[in-house]
């Protein structure tokens, strides 16, 4: 996926500036699932318009720039539907704190724990600040009204399993490590590193 098709999706239900864009889709909905900042907002619809993938009325706005409200053209709709009945590959993992884990045999125990303590904590917030849907059972589903809802509910769950899937892996991690004599004192020639929580990811 791209964020091409995240825009073409987004303005073949509603038309909306660039502006729309960021702060109704990308900050208030789809932003758990794709995220995107408003240069790379703009950056795609200028691609969009070249490609003729979509179209925008111009408004004028008194002592500001006209507003531009954009609307998908009939061969973004194509293109969109061609996506939207493809598969893509899936992404690679790559996760940062993996890699430091991988390696931090040559860590003492406890700064192994505070490592794991410290990505518990950001998941946590990450959590936090998901919109988390009521589960989605076999009686739920009959009351939602569209299929729409249906379909917005199962999105937004997926990321809130994930990251509680995550924590529940981090707990473990931690377990584990506390629990194994192994990891009590540090290799021959490793040495304390301090844990920069400005590098960790978000």
């Amino acid at each position: 996926m791209s964020l091409v098709h995240a825009i073409l999706a987004v303005l073949d239900h509603t038309p909306m500036s660039g502006y729309q864009l960021k702060r109704e889709a990308f900050d208030n909905t789809i932003g758990h699932i794709w995220s995107a900042d408003q240069a790379q907002i703009y950056r795609t619809l200028d691609r969009l318009l070249r490609d003729g993938m979509i179209d925008f009325e111009a408004e004028k706005q008194e002592g500001r720039l006209d507003k531009k409200t954009y609307h998908i053209t009939q061969k973004g709709k194509d293109s969109l539907d061609e996506w939207m009945t493809s598969t893509d590959p899936l992404d690679p993992i790559r996760d940062s704190f993996l890699v430091r884990l991988y390696h931090a045999f040559s860590l003492p125990n406890h700064q192994v724990l505070s490592m794991i303590e410290a990505e518990m904590r950001q998941y946590t917030e990450r959590l936090h600040t998901l919109e988390v849907p009521p589960p989605i059972e076999d009686e739920k589903v009959r009351t939602l009204k569209s299929k729409k809802e249906v379909l917005r509910a199962l999105t937004l769950e997926l990321p809130v399993r994930l990251t509680r899937t995550y924590l529940d892996w981090l707990a473990h991690c931690f377990d584990v490590i506390n629990q194994s004599p192994d990891f009590d004192e540090p290799q021959a020639g490793a040495r304390e590193r301090q844990v920069n929580p400005q590098n960790r990811r978000a």
